[in-house]
């Protein structure tokens, strides 16, 4: 997106602001789009007058501007970000509403949540009127800034880093073949350390297992628009809206973080745990804090933002 005139960008503490100063160039087909959360990629957006103007503000929350985060990177988190900001503006590209021209791609306007590295963009709902910007002159924009942010990260760029950069420079390659490859990658190797991990610890804790009875933990969903249950047995079990990070995946409400709650199991209870979630979790009610496990009990009434489920024990 290009700055001239027409548009007045303001950054604040937890926000980022667009004043549009020709009605004009406004989408309304946009802005619906922004408003019906079919894009999770995108930050939510506020429109209100200002001086006669329209006024789009988009709320942070806790996420975090890139270049505040990116010097803090390691070889494997610059490359699960980039990975994933690659993967969230190339499935945009299938979405017949959206523009290129309307992402803000610039550095204090991609947020990272920085727990779960998942990224969050600005979509400016603009008229065809304001810009024309192609998918393929993002694409090249794209690769140079990777390029660019690449020598900002906390140490000197490794072998895998190298070969990511060296995979950029290919223009005959996609970016979204680009992407997958280096995040499959890295959920291969995380799924085998994850494994390598489970295993030793079985092998360690095989006689409190043993121990053990066959109780398990059940979560119904109470809600009406769709049929979700989860039977948990593991001794961790993670809920949120993320199909790659979550055990159990709360799909369709924006409210439910990526990685929002983790139930442990130990000694035959189990708990809840809140992970610094943006709008809660909630046992009958009471708010949990969070890195605080609590105890669930037979009936209790466990609250992910707005999304309950009903706590059941089965033997």
């Amino acid at each position: 997106m290009k700055e001239n005139g027409i548009i007045e960008k303001r950054e604040g503490d937890g926000y980022v602001s667009y004043l549009l100063k020709e009605d004009r160039f406004y989408s309304q087909t946009g802005y619906k789009m922004l408003q019906s959360g079919s894009c999770r990629s995108f930050l939510p957006c506020t429109q209100i007058r200002f001086n006669g103007y329209r006024k789009f503000v988009y709320l942070s929350g806790e996420y975090r501007r890139l270049p505040k985060i990116l010097s803090t990177f390691g070889e494997e988190e610059f490359i699960a970000v980039m990975t994933g900001l690659i993967s969230a503006v190339m499935n945009l590209k299938d979405n017949l509403f959206v523009r290129a021209g309307c992402l803000d791609l610039t550095d204090n306007s991609i947020f990272i949540d920085h727990i779960t590295k998942e990224v969050y963009l600005v979509y400016l709902p603009l008229s065809e009127e304001y810009e024309r910007t192609e998918w393929f002159e993002l694409d090249t924009a794209l690769r140079n800034r990777i390029m660019e942010w690449s020598r900002h990260i906390s140490c000197p760029p490794g072998k895998k880093i190298a070969q990511f950069l060296s995979a950029l420079q290919e223009t005959d390659r996609s970016l979204e073949d680009i992407g997958k490859r280096f995040r499959d990658a890295r959920n291969l190797q995380k799924e085998k350390l994850r494994t390598d991990d489970l295993k030793e610890e079985q092998m360690v804790k095989q006689p409190e297992a043993l121990r053990q009875s066959g109780r398990k933990l059940n979560l119904r969903y109470m809600g009406a628009d769709q049929n979700l249950e989860f039977t948990i047995t593991d001794e961790k079990f993670i809920l949120g809206r993320s199909p790659y990070r979550a055990d159990g995946q709360i799909s369709g409400n924006l409210r439910v973080g990526n990685v929002h709650c983790t139930i442990w199991h130990r000694n035959e209870q189990y708990y809840a745990e809140d992970m610094q979630s943006r709008n809660g979790t909630y046992i009958n009610g009471i708010m949990l804090k969070a890195g605080e496990q609590s105890l669930l009990h037979q009936g209790d009434i466990l609250k992910l933002a707005d999304s309950s489920f009903l706590v059941e024990f089965k033997e």
